[in-house]
């Protein structure tokens, strides 16, 4: 969020993009693509059933603004991490 312009900033890649409110700059943010977690190589020498994939979230502080670092200082309420969250493994498609 940039509080001079009062708009939300998501960058992603090399593209930025600016919204109006959060509600829009939401299903940008939740929407995870191109995310290589696994060599696809790897995952073919695996029965797809014995396959478990599961994520979690955190604030990384140390990429915040610098002005804001420092505020937060040792505040542990910006200490921000979810819990693991299971994630479907999709079919694999044959390898072309």
């Amino acid at each position: 969020f940039s509080p001079l312009t009062r708009t939300y900033r998501v960058s992603r890649g090399g593209l930025t993009q600016t919204f109006e409110s959060l509600d829009a700059a939401l299903p940008i943010v939740k929407d995870i693509i191109e995310w290589r977690v696994a060599d696809l190589a790897t995952l073919y020498e695996y029965d797809p059933e014995d396959l478990d994939a599961r994520v979690r979230m955190r604030l990384d502080l140390t990429k915040l603004p610098k002005p804001l670092q420092v505020s937060i200082g040792g505040n542990s309420d910006w200490n921000l991490e979810s819990d693991w969250e299971s994630v479907p493994v999709p079919p694999m498609r044959s390898a072309s």
